[in-house]
């Protein structure tokens, strides 16, 4: 290693106490970045799993959200005799009505009231989504006051174990299942018969909310819009599951990153000016080193480079502290209201490669910021007066 960047770490070595304080400073914003943009990247996630590049969901036109619809028993006919439906080994169309509501249940951890969602499906729904799978009991029976529960439902909520009895509107659902979709939406969500949903909230007998179907391979979707939007019986339209469930991620994920920024940048700002302040103090103590570098032959451009090399290697070293220190979040499940149902949801936090090496870089930057006018400051220096001032 050339001799200005051997100095650097041997000087880094030397003020190992001044270094510790700079890297944990970085550690702990780049530490706090990552964790945020997690909580952003699980959020986004969750929902996005949710829906299948195979199927389409279908809503009233100009509805945003899942509750904001209503699809009748009549277009579901409709839909099911489309020629872009699949259908099962018995020739029956693979739709699936959904009544969505909310339901008020009891929070395990704070014990108050909280806002869960409840989705009566019908009898396709496992095929329609054969990523929901029972890991627990059996699935409910069509016509009977029966639940199946998300496994992260059944661990925020009171009263939704294996076999206990849940009041729901004045009937008296028994919980029979326990299930999982990897992480979905869906295991945050109560399941059970449509038809009786609808009768608990005195909604219409067959009105559901939306419609999932299940697209034969090769179907184009604007091919299927323009079928639906042709076919007069129908006021519908139909998005790509993914696409909608990513759709209703936007705002959520958009307000937390926006947050997370902010407060990445507030709590930057300030370990800029420590990493500014350490590399000042430094400097102060190094003056006739510096001095006699300079003295030697190296150039003002060989002490600024060794300078930013030092505060460089500083940064990084907080930047991939902070992301080990950030990585035992990954997988960490946590609550939250998604505003498109107004509902609770759980999701993990998500933490990839590529958001630790964000941070690192988010590192590197703040350590150039806060190096650079140290560096400057430095190479300016005349020898021969740094030299008579010792």
């Amino acid at each position: 290693m050339p001799v200005p960047y051997s100095y650097s770490v041997k000087s880094i070595r030397a003020r190992w106490a001044s270094s510790v304080v700079a890297v944990l400073g970085i550690a702990g914003v780049v530490g706090v970045f990552i964790a945020v943009m997690a909580m952003a990247q699980g959020f986004k996630r969750t929902l996005v799993i949710s829906g299948s590049k195979d199927n389409a969901i279908i809503l009233r036109k100009g509805s945003t959200a899942e509750m904001m619809s209503i699809v009748t028993l009549d277009q579901l006919k409709v839909l099911g005799d489309m020629p872009q439906v699949e259908k099962d080994s018995s020739g029956t169309p693979m739709v699936d009505g959904a009544v969505v509501v909310v339901a008020a249940f009891k929070h395990r951890s704070s014990g108050t009231s909280a806002l869960g969602q409840v989705r009566g499906i019908s009898g396709k729904a496992l095929e329609v989504h054969p990523n929901v799978k029972v890991s627990q009991g059996r699935f409910l029976k069509p016509g009977l006051y029966e639940f199946v529960v998300g496994r992260n439902a059944a661990a925020m909520y009171e009263g939704l174990e294996l076999g206990k009895k849940f009041n729901l509107s004045g009937r008296e659902f028994t919980v029979v299942g326990i299930m999982e979709s990897g992480g979905s939406l869906y295991e945050s969500e109560v399941w059970c018969d449509a038809i009786l949903l609808d009768e608990c909230y005195r909604r219409p007998v067959y009105a559901f909310s939306t419609a999932s179907v299940r697209m034969k391979k090769g179907t184009v979707m604007k091919e299927f819009t323009k079928a639906l939007d042709r076919d007069p019986r129908l006021t519908v339209e139909a998005k790509r599951e993914s696409d909608f469930f990513e759709e209703q991620a936007l705002v959520m994920t958009t307000l937390i990153r926006v947050l997370g920024f902010l407060v990445a940048i507030v709590m930057g700002i300030g370990a800029v000016f420590g990493a500014f302040n350490t590399m000042y103090s430094s400097l102060a103590s190094r003056t006739k080193e510096i001095a006699t570098l300079r003295a030697i032959g190296f150039s003002q451009r060989d002490v600024i480079l060794a300078l930013l090399f030092e505060a460089v290697l500083l940064a990084l070293a907080g930047g991939i502290t902070g992301a080990l220190l950030a990585l035992p979040l990954n997988g960490f499940t946590a609550n939250t209201l998604n505003f498109q149902s107004f509902s609770q949801m759980a999701f993990a936090f998500h933490i990839t490669p590529k958001l630790m090496f964000e941070g690192i870089i988010f590192a590197v930057v703040m350590g150039l910021a806060g190096g650079i006018v140290p560096a400057l400051r430095a190479a300016r220096m005349k020898p021969a007066d740094a030299l008579r001032e010792i």
